[in-house]
């Protein structure tokens, strides 16, 4: 039987053909034997022009012909020409390969999997000189990994073991484009099916472990589509990417490298931010490790984005693999830490050249994010890091970080609000930096009252108070619950005298009466109490130089908003005529439980070490008389409850006072020179005025 497709007459005998088209395989497979004695014939006798007829009918006329018989016929017909070849195989490869390869892509299962054992066997016998076509060979067999048929499966998977090999064996030959085949890596390493997963990290593995092909320098084009492979739902396929990217994590230090690095950081970066999971995190991690450690100080051009993704895992828990990305973090975050101390250190035109490469204005949004809401238990260690590092930028990198103040400046005050007494702690040491920074009193225009009065502070100070104030007015739990421990821990940071006068001055202007007598009361609190105000309160008793008196009547005229305040700072100031005269005044004051709740706060203070000195002026009642009489009116005051017989108790003790009192204006404290720059009856009088705006403000309010 003769079959014909093209005009040329088949080349093989009748007998043959009709055993090569058989249905049955055995058939099939005797005439395989039939055609390769021919070949060996025509071999042995010289006749290449016979040979090639042969060849060409088989892979025109059989392999691509529309009968399925033939197909199968042609292929086992095709592969037996190549073994009866052998080394001569390569002159007639041009017909051998492509034919069998177009077979592929056959619809029916039975012809592809033949497609895969001729090709197997044509491999075998043209080994290297295959290597032209590998690229379509590699192509074919990433379609039939996933075929759905398990027998053309099986099929190519001996066809892809015998490629590896044969790549292996001629890894320098030129015939392999790694150009090429990097190009059909690209477009299939997205695939989500596992087969073509499977077979394209295998084979990079094996051209990895080649030293005559360089993969790795083409790894950027590969790294986002291996990390996805990553997330492959087979543990197997994992485990088998896990070890390639390891193994090209061993090797990214190729000085040939380096202008990748840029590239790769910022597709590993992408990687790092993966939350859903942790082997994937984990991985990226080690990666952005190592390229931080590789790009050295070009790595805080990559800032922004590493502490993006570095920060929110400070605050994982102590899983395993959680934690060992925690620790991970730290180690990366350190790093960059310590890049930031040196190159701040530095002064040389190419190193700030390096630092203005910092996108700033991303940095500080990054920072800015965990900060920009109030911290809770699972974050508060982000937050805290975050605030740490903005910290440090201000001290080290304040020429850049401050030129984006206005920027961040909003955000560190409403996050006085926080609920975490360290993240709060931090964010006032940056606020106070700032307030400070002699950059921004250079740069900054102030005007003239705050550089008279603050010379070493710049506008952000005084706008730092008044926010602070804004913040005390708008939540009242924040004022009562934290307003005093925000206040003295700036006292830490800030000379308290500034923190004062300048708390001072903006409430001076408060229309809003409530509000100013509950600062006030807390401020005074502050004043007269804490160990923060020590030597803030020794100025003020003390009164002997110009400083002190400047900041007595500054206070004065604000601590007018709360009465009592008032008087104890006249107390402490050993103003006691003027203290007098505040208590004659509260008889023209509706007594309201407040006020009378704070006169026993005052007496209790009266009781504590703060007022030693005061109690001993009591044996003194010639030269103190007013401080007897002072506190006899507010004893007057009070209701017969545990503060007043405090005071009377106390009073009790002070000896023959009755005699001592005259009725003579003289006051050894009152004649002291700095005492009489003093206007106590101006003071008096503003006293009056501001007591008067209360009670308008009260009436408007309804409150009486």
């Amino acid at each position: 039987m003769s079959v014909t497709i093209s005009n040329v007459p088949d080349p093989l005998p009748p007998a043959v053909t009709k055993l090569l088209i058989d249905k049955l395989y055995e058939k099939r497979k005797t005439a395989a034997l039939d055609v390769e004695k021919i070949i060996k014939d025509n071999l042995s006798s010289g006749n290449h022009s016979e040979i090639s007829k042969i060849v060409k009918y088989l892979s025109n006329n059989y392999v691509l012909s529309q009968n399925q018989n033939n197909k199968k016929g042609g292929l086992i017909g095709l592969a037996a020409c190549a073994i009866a070849l052998g080394k001569e195989a390569v002159k007639y490869r041009n017909d051998l390969v492509p034919s069998v390869l177009a077979c592929f892509s056959d619809p029916d299962s039975r012809v592809r999997y033949y497609a895969c054992e001729s090709l197997y066997n044509i491999v075998k016998v043209l080994r290297g000189n295959v290597l032209i076509y590998f690229n379509e060979i590699f192509d074919g067999l990433c379609k039939l990994c996933c075929d759905m048929d398990l027998n053309v499966r099986n099929g190519a998977e001996l066809l892809d073991r015998l490629l590896k090999d044969t790549v292996t064996e001629n890894s320098s030959n030129e015939k392999f484009d790694i150009i090429v085949f990097m190009q059909l890596l690209r477009e299939r390493i997205y695939v989500k099916n596992s087969f073509v997963r499977q077979f394209l990290v295998s084979w990079l593995k094996v051209l990895d472990s080649e030293p005559n092909i360089n993969i790795i320098l083409h790894i950027s084009d590969l790294l986002d589509g291996l990390f996805q492979i990553l997330d492959d739902s087979n543990s197997e396929i994992k485990k088998m990417c896990e070890s390639l990217l390891g193994d090209f994590l061993k090797e990214i230090s190729n000085p040939q490298m380096k202008s990748k690095y840029e590239l790769m950081i910022n597709i590993i970066l992408i990687h790092c931010g993966n939350v859903n999971d942790d082997s994937i995190q984990m991985t990226a991690m080690m990666w952005l490790k190592e390229l931080i450690h590789l790009l050295n100080e070009e790595a805080v051009f990559f800032m922004p984005g590493i502490l993006n993704v570095v920060l929110p895992c400070f605050s994982y828990g102590d899983e395993s693999l959680k934690k060992n990305i925690k620790e991970l973090s730290k180690v990366i975050n350190s790093k960059l830490w310590s890049l930031i101390e040196k190159l701040s250190q530095e002064k040389s035109e190419e190193k700030i050249a390096l630092l203005k490469k910092i996108a700033v204005d991303k940095l500080i949004e990054t920072l800015s994010r965990f900060t920009i809401t109030p911290s809770d238990i699972n974050t508060v260690t982000t937050t805290i890091e975050s605030l740490r590092w903005l910290l440090h930028l201000v001290y080290k990198l304040p020429q850049f970080i401050l030129s984006q103040i206005d920027n961040f400046f909003h955000i560190l005050i409403a996050f006085l609000s926080d609920s975490s007494k360290e993240a709060i702690e931090l964010d006032l040491k940056i606020l106070a930096v700032i307030s400070s920074s002699k950059l921004l009193i250079d740069t900054n225009n102030q005007n003239e009252a705050l550089r008279a009065n603050f010379p070493n502070y710049n506008k952000y100070f005084s706008l730092f108070m008044t926010e602070l104030l804004d913040l005390f007015r708008k939540d009242q739990n924040l004022r009562y619950e934290k307003g005093s421990s925000i206040i003295k821990t700036l006292c830490i940071l800030i000379n308290p005298e500034d923190i004062f006068r300048m708390f001072a001055e903006i409430l001076s202007t408060e229309k809003d009466s409530e509000f100013a007598i509950s600062m006030v009361d807390i401020l005074n609190s502050i004043l007269l109490t804490s160990c923060e105000c020590f030597d803030l309160r020794n100025s003020l008793k003390d009164f002997n130089t110009q400083e002190s008196l400047s900041l007595f009547i500054c206070l004065y005229k604000t601590w007018c908003h709360n009465p009592i305040a008032a008087i104890a700072l006249c107390l402490l100031s050993q103003n006691y005529e003027h203290a007098f005269n505040l208590v004659n005044l509260l008889g023209d004051i509706e007594i309201t439980l407040n006020l009378l709740i704070t006169i026993d706060k005052l007496v209790q203070l009266i009781e504590s070490s703060i007022f030693t000195y005061l109690r001993l002026h009591l044996l003194q009642v010639e030269e103190n008389q007013y401080l007897v009489r002072a506190l006899y009116g507010l004893l007057m005051i009070l209701p017969q409850s545990d503060a007043f017989f405090a005071l009377k108790h106390r009073l009790d003790c002070v000896p023959n006072y009755y005699n001592k009192i005259s009725d003579s204006n003289q006051n050894k404290l009152m004649s002291t020179p700095a005492r009489k720059k003093i206007d106590f009856k101006e003071l008096l009088d503003h006293f009056l005025q501001v007591q008067e705006k209360q009670k308008i403000f009260k009436k408007q309010n309804n409150l009486i």
